[in-house]
């Protein structure tokens, strides 16, 4: 029991201190948001961090005696619920706040996603989608039909005569997360234009400073929410990757046990899974402290 709930707890753990420690040790010198953008961003990031949560905690909760019934639900949300909870919160976060500019002064400079936005970020994101793809095309191609034709099962032969098989995250599955995943961006491109589009302020150097936070909190919690779809999804083909049969074939002296062809990766798939845990979590952990920084006073601005 105790190494099984490492495993549950481990990685939101792992995922949520080590964005308490960025925080302290590089947050600082970001701005902060104005009092009601700070509102609803503390809002969006904290209510959907808390949802994001649940799997994890159910999944260790159900050894003392949590529902059968929430536990299947949850199993049946682990590819979607990172990207269902993800594109309202980035939504959110696109809400524009007030802006005051200075009478008369007319704006020419022309801003784009990436005025406010670095371009790591865009690369980090394009990664992250690239190798969801990848895993997506093999494991669908991979996949055969159940019963009712859904392509889910993913199946061994033993022998000449059996076979023996287990889930996998075969079309069947990928479907609706690869909407979700094209919705998400598109929401997150939105979002990044809508905040960077309206003139500065009258502070342009701290307007600048506020709307390059309000561009990387949106990057954080798509590539946040796009990590925990991914963790899904390793830990599904880990899981897949540990099938294996035994029979006795002619003139044997023993069982022969038949594994899959990429048997040797379940470690590596397993780790991956859990590292992805961390990792989104730690984007989400990370947007909330940001925005709950709160608002410089005069006097500090006024320090060099």
């Amino acid at each position: 029991m105790p190494l099984y709930l490492l495993f549950a707890f481990g990685p939101p753990v792992i995922g949520i201190l080590l964005g308490v420690l960025w925080w302290f040790l590089r947050t600082r010198r970001d701005g902060a948001l104005s009092p009601g953008i700070r509102a609803l961003s503390i809002i969006a990031v904290g209510v959907g961090f808390a949802v994001l949560l649940v799997p994890h905690v159910d999944a260790a909760l159900w050894l003392w005696g949590a529902p059968a019934e929430l536990t299947m639900r949850l199993l049946d949300l682990r590819y979607t619920l990172p990207l269902i909870v993800g594109i309202p919160v980035v939504a959110v976060l696109a809400i524009p706040g007030r802006t005051r500019r200075l009478p008369g002064v007319a704006q020419v400079a022309r801003r784009t996603l990436l005025s406010f936005l670095p371009i790591g970020w865009v690369i980090a994101v394009a990664v992250i989608v690239l190798f969801i793809l990848a895993l997506t095309l093999s494991a669908g191609f991979a996949s055969v039909p159940d019963d009712f034709g859904d392509h889910r099962m993913f199946e061994i032969e033993i022998g000449s005569l059996m076979t023996a098989g287990t889930e996998i995250y075969g079309w069947y599955y990928s479907v609706v997360p690869l909407a979700l995943i094209g919705v998400l961006l598109i929401v997150a491109a939105f979002a990044i234009g809508l905040i960077a589009r309206p003139p500065l302020s009258f502070d342009p150097d701290e307007d600048a400073r506020v709307r390059r936070v309000r561009s990387t909190n949106v990057a954080r919690v798509t590539a946040g929410a796009l990590m925990l779809h991914c963790a899904a999804v390793l830990s599904s083909l880990s899981g897949t990757a540990a099938l294996y049969g035994t029979t006795t074939a002619a003139g044997s002296a023993g069982a022969i046990s038949v594994g899959t062809s990429f048997a040797a990766l379940e470690g590596a798939l397993r780790v991956s899974g859990q590292v992805a845990v961390a990792a989104g979590l730690f984007l989400w952990i990370v947007a909330l402290m940001v925005s709950l920084a709160k608002p410089r006073s005069a006097t500090s601005k006024a320090t060099p």
